[in-house]
């Protein structure tokens, strides 16, 4: 991961890359560009370079790779990066606004969770860019735990996710709406289990022997805030992959009919009954009207009635949130 050093062997770049298309240790100034009105830079292997200053010219950025580069304490405005790959790259303290991100590629960048502002910025992969954040474990100061920062950049992932989805309600497409409401979504309960598992790691030992009691609360109580966590990221997971995370209105109509269709079945075999009769049973206690007039003492199998209606519960919590997301969001 890139680390802050000392610039004064760094050359000072002047933004002409017609005979150098891999520059290596430059440093890069805003000052440099304030007379131009447009920069488009293509192709380019930015390699420990460093950026500096309040970039407000528009700077396209198109197919270049930035490989150890730091973005740290830099602002870019109307900056485009399209196509481009950054790899243990920093955008710790960095301001990126009215900036767009397509097609790009991360591995193991950094960025803070407050102090990385993305103001009116559209990244066209969420997912990607969230993801392929990676806790700066290297060079830690002494006393710093490597696994303590890997469990608080979980929450550093939450919360700039839910940046990028605020952005993402005026700007961008659907499926990258739906790309990073899954992301944020995801991010949430990983960082809850990353507390769980912080607070069993901070109670640390049972010693001096007073200390136990507490030891045994805390230890129980992250325990508990994991599993219930790993639990709600599970179900998060699954009903949200059902109806593409709130996106996706004909996936949970076909969920819905393969479930009756498959209850149906088992319906006409166990009570001997033709396919459209029980397919027709099935529908009626499935969409829960008919609950009460195949239940109860009567009923020949209650506890496959009441699957059923449980299926029908289980898939409307699918269905009205989705229908309700799709009629009343607004895209600007």
């Amino acid at each position: 991961m890139f680390s802050s050093e000392n610039h004064d062997d760094f050359l000072v770049g002047d933004w002409e890359f017609t005979n150098n298309k891999g520059p290596c240790r430059v440093l890069y100034r805003s000052q440099d560009i304030e007379q131009k009105n447009f920069l488009k830079i293509e192709n380019i292997n930015f390699e420990d370079c460093d950026f500096q200053g309040v970039f407000t010219t528009p700077i396209i950025f198109k197919n270049c790779s930035f490989e150890r580069c730091d973005f740290g304490l830099c602002t870019f405005k109307r900056a485009k990066f399209t196509g481009c790959d950054f790899t243990e790259t920093s955008f710790s303290q960095c301001k990126l606004e009215n900036c767009e991100f397509r097609e790009c590629q991360y591995t193991r960048i950094s960025f803070s969770g407050n102090e990385t502002q993305l103001p009116q910025t559209l990244i066209t992969e969420p997912e990607k860019f969230i993801f392929g954040g990676e806790a700066a474990i290297r060079n830690l100061p002494e006393g710093k735990s490597p696994i303590v920062q890997k469990l608080r950049f979980e929450e550093t992932r939450s919360t700039l996710s839910r940046s990028i989805l605020a952005n993402l309600q005026s700007e961008g497409s659907e499926d990258t709406f739906y790309s990073v409401v899954r992301t944020a979504s995801i991010c949430e309960d990983r960082a809850r289990v990353a507390k769980g598992a912080y607070r069993i790691h901070k109670s640390g030992l049972p010693f001096p022997l007073r200390r136990i009691l507490p030891w045994i609360w805390n230890t129980a109580a992250g325990l508990i805030q994991c599993v219930s966590a790993l639990l709600s990221l599970a179900i998060l997971l699954v009903m949200g992959w059902l109806n593409g995370w709130g996106g996706n209105l004909v996936r949970v109509l076909l969920v819905g009919v393969v479930m009756v269709t498959a209850i149906a079945y088992r319906m006409s075999y166990k009570f001997k009954l033709p396919y459209g009769e029980a397919l027709i049973k099935t529908t009626e206690v499935f969409l829960l009207f008919g609950y009460t007039d195949h239940s109860g003492r009567n009923s020949q199998d209650p506890m496959l009635i009441f699957t059923t209606a449980l299926c029908g519960l289980f898939w409307f919590a699918l269905a009205i949130p989705t229908v309700v997301n799709r009629l009343t969001r607004t895209r600007g």
